[in-house]
């Protein structure tokens, strides 16, 4: 990157050098052509006045059109337009060339910007001479009784030419300094300026025949000269807020995505580019407990900080809430682009200084790399889509997308989609896993696991949609066809049927209709409500506790036993055994896997079950995958066991065939397996 933007710093020099002799060129023709520092008629006024407003229309930021940090619309070229068609053109090349020397020096440019601005000045106005002076304006349209057709052309020819080589300049100087094709520059910045610097232009022919023909006329010039203004602003505004979020004047989804579209082409398949999509952690956290005015103004920071640490071929976008998109051109290899994520990820961690105390957000990253993770804008959003969404649920902060992943060409809105059509046909379908009683070896429950067979990508993981789905309204309707799906298998397995044990998510909790859907499912199919148990996890009550006890009350009167899942990890509480009533509980195989060989995890479980019974729950020791931690857990006074060891989740056929050949007997010596990742439920 150092070597890189050495070589830029190279061409901007080259090209500035270029324009700088390019300058002197065609002053040196100018002047031979007779060109006047003031009209030969001796009119001092115009010169005077439009002189100060060139003046003022440069140096006085109140009078420039701005939109965002991208850049601004300045009067100053329409009044040195007005002195060149008032006869006095080499006085406006040096009014206007002085003027931005002055400004360049006030704010400390370097020599470089200077003689970019002074070269730029005099190109383009000398161009606006040159030719006006082709079709016969040699000095100027004061005093003229009528303004022949040549002369209106010429004008409007020489407007043009000024605005096109201004144009045409600073996007060539950009470019070289960003890095970035001038094609993109026009389409993000100088399109924009456009509609506002012609619009002013074109009132140059105006100040002068106005002031020709009275002075009393100024008054109502500065009136027009306010309404073309202001009208301009305007459009410029509402052209810029139409592709800039309002909060933080970043590009905003559409306009990020039209970016990404034109920057990774499928007619340019090996073009190569990295892209970020990044959310802040724990926002929803701040917004909710220091309120909405500190949460803006976190993003705020978070922009301007992005801002700041990007190189400047890079375009940062806020997507929407706290989300975040940047993409970076010409990025060369996987190990740069790494390097470059973690040093950014660094930055933004950072504590934000917020009306005088820090603040903190984490910020988990998915990265994506084009062409490697995708030929096209939708292919390489979808990637860095899955691996951002990976990076929060793993808290890894940063994960760079697999190409052998077969859902990353979906993303997560596509993936949600196809979930929505998924419902209800047997592209959802159940696995279940068995319990058995320690004490002999009977099967007391099976756990339903949800799976998903998508036609195009195949088994798609749970953890790859589960997650999203409980931040949607899907999670009503894909529990529901869970539960009407799970019940009906246990009811075919008829004298067979053991206990269903099912998973119940923190959204479901909160819903009113979720535990008389429950109740109407189990009337409906005849399932016995005693033979349901609801499983959930303690952290999911206490996002809304008194709605969540509201559900779960409602559900044990009808019979339906409660079991409080994966206890020992996250919010873990004895208020929560205390108050819930709950019927059961499950020990996280994080401590019972290792109870052989660490006598902190078999103490935990010890006193666990020792709680639990005090309080008439019964327990289940998930994880279980070798007979001496069966043994372990039996002396521990473990009720139920769950794990490889006694089965793998099963589809229901298999599972129909595992209960007609269990042994109890058999059930007490389960043959070790060989240790296997478990599939996520």
């Amino acid at each position: 990157m150092i070597d890189e933007q050495r070589q830029r710093r190279r061409r901007v020099i080259l090209f500035v050098s270029a324009l700088a002799m390019l300058a002197a060129c065609l002053l040196s023709v100018v002047v031979r052509t007779g060109s006047n520092l003031v009209p030969n008629h001796g009119q001092w006024l115009p010169v005077i006045l439009f002189s100060v407003l060139l003046f003022l229309g440069e140096t006085q930021p109140k009078l420039w059109m701005r939109w965002g940090d991208e850049g601004e619309v300045t009067p100053g070229w329409a009044f040195a337009f007005a002195l060149v068609l008032v006869g006095a053109p080499l006085g406006a090349v040096i009014v206007m060339a002085l003027t931005n020397a002055y400004i360049d020096t006030r704010h400390r440019k370097g020599v470089l910007k200077i003689l970019f601005n002074v070269s730029q000045v005099a190109v383009s106005l000398s161009v606006s001479v040159l030719i006006l002076n082709a079709f016969g304006v040699h000095e100027g349209i004061l005093g003229l009784q009528e303004l022949p057709l040549s002369y209106a052309i010429g004008i409007v020819l020489a407007g043009t030419a000024m605005l096109i080589n201004n144009g045409i300049q600073l996007s060539i100087v950009v470019c070289l300094h960003m890095g970035i094709s001038p094609k993109t520059l026009f389409r993000r910045s100088y399109a924009l300026s456009i509609a506002a610097d012609g619009a002013l232009l074109a009132l140059a022919p105006v100040f002068v025949i106005a002031i020709e023909y009275s002075s009393l006329m100024l008054p109502l010039l500065a009136i027009t000269s306010f309404l073309v203004y202001h009208s301009a602003r305007n459009a410029l505004r509402s052209e810029h807020a139409a592709n800039h979020d309002p909060l933080t004047m970043l590009l905003n989804r559409r306009a990020f995505d039209e970016q990404l579209a034109k920057e990774v082409d499928e007619s340019n398949p090996d073009r190569q580019a990295l892209l970020l999509i990044m959310d802040l952690d724990r926002f929803k956290d701040i917004n909710d407990r220091l309120g909405h005015p500190v949460g803006d103004r976190l993003l705020r920071s978070f922009a301007e900080r992005l801002e700041r640490i990007l190189p400047p071929p890079a375009i940062a976008s806020r997507l929407g809430g706290d989300e975040f998109a940047v993409l970076l051109p010409g990025v060369q290899s996987r190990p740069e682009a790494i390097q470059l994520v973690r040093r950014w990820h660094a930055a933004l961690c950072e504590p934000h200084d917020l009306s005088g105390f820090p603040l903190s957000s984490a910020v988990s990253i998915g990265v994506a790399l084009a062409p490697e993770h995708g030929r096209s804008s939708t292919a390489l959003m979808a990637a860095a889509d899955i691996a951002m969404y990976r990076a929060k649920q793993l808290q890894s902060y940063v994960e760079v997308a697999s190409t052998a992943d077969g859902v990353h060409d979906v993303g997560r809105v596509g993936l949600l989609s196809d979930l929505r059509e998924a419902i209800g046909t047997d592209q959802l379908f159940a696995h279940y896993q068995p319990l058995v009683r320690l004490a002999d070896g009977t099967i007391e429950s099976v756990e339903a696991l949800i799976r998903w067979r998508h036609p195009v990508h195949g088994d798609i993981p749970p953890n790859d949609f589960i997650g999203m789905t409980e931040h949607t309204d899907l999670i009503g309707p894909l529990t529901e066809a869970m539960f009407r799906n799970s019940l009906r298998d246990i009811m075919s397995l008829g004298d067979q049927c053991p206990r269903l044990c099912l998973n119940v998510a923190a959204r479901n909790l909160v819903d009113r209709q979720f535990a008389p859907m429950v109740v109407s499912v189990m009337r409906t199919i005849g399932f016995p409500p005693e033979k349901l148990e609801i499983e959930i996890i303690e952290r999911d009550i206490v996002t809304n506790s008194e709605r969540s006890m509201m559900a779960l009350t409602t559900l044990r009167q009808h019979g339906v036993r409660v079991a409080i899942d994966d206890f020992g990890t996250g919010y873990s509480s004895f208020l929560t055994l205390r108050d819930l009533h709950a019927d059961r509980l499950k020990i996280d195989q994080q401590f019972t896997s290792n109870i052989m060989n660490s006598s902190a995890d078999e103490l935990i479980v010890r006193k666990l079950v020792e709680i639990a019974h005090a309080l008439g729950l019964d327990v289940v020791a998930e994880g279980v995958e070798s007979y001496e931690v069966w043994e372990r857990l039996a002396q521990l006074g473990c009720d139920v066991v769950q794990g490889y060891a006694i089965a793998r989740p099963m589809p229901l056929a298999e599972l129909r065939a595992w209960i007609a050949t269990h042994s109890p007997e058999a059930a007490k010596r389960p043959v070790t397996p060989p240790r296997l990742e478990v599939l996520a439920s």
